[in-house]
C-alpha cells in the first residue's frame, strides 16, 4: 500500500472511464510537488466522493467539539483561579479625604 501526502490537488482528468487526480505536497521550498495520483473508476466516483465528504464533515464536527471543550475548560480554570468578588455591601466605604492641616507657627517667648 502506498501513502500519499495531499496538501493540494493538481490536474483532475477523466480518461478511459478513470478519474485521475494528481495530488500535490508542499516541499521544503514551500512549492507544490507531485506526490502521487489517485485513480478512481467511474462507477466508484460518487460513492468515494460522498465518503470523503462525510469523513470531512465528521472530522470538522470533532474539531469543533474539541475547541468548545477546550474553551469551556479554559473558562472554568480562569474562574477557579480568579479571586472571588466581594459583594458591594461588604466593600469598604471610602472616607472623605481630610483637608491638610494649616501650617502652625511657633511662638517665641520674649
Amino acid at each position: 500500500m502506498s501513502v500519499i501526502l495531499v496538501d493540494g490537488l493538481g490536474s483532475v482528468m477523466f480518461h478511459n472511464g478513470i478519474l485521475r487526480i494528481e495530488c500535490v505536497a508542499a516541499g521544503a521550498d514551500r512549492k507544490g510537488h507531485p506526490s502521487g495520483t489517485l485513480l478512481i473508476p467511474a462507477a466508484q466516483v460518487g460513492a468515494i466522493l460522498k465518503g470523503l465528504i462525510n469523513a470531512a464533515t465528521d472530522v470538522d464536527q470533532q474539531l469543533r467539539n474539541q475547541a468548545k471543550q477546550a474553551a469551556t475548560s479554559r473558562e472554568a480554570a480562569a474562574a477557579a483561579t480568579a479571586p472571588e468578588a466581594a459583594p458591594e455591601s461588604a466593600a469598604p466605604q471610602q472616607q472623605p479625604a481630610e483637608a491638610p492641616a494649616a501650617p502652625t507657627r511657633k511662638r517665641r517667648n520674649p
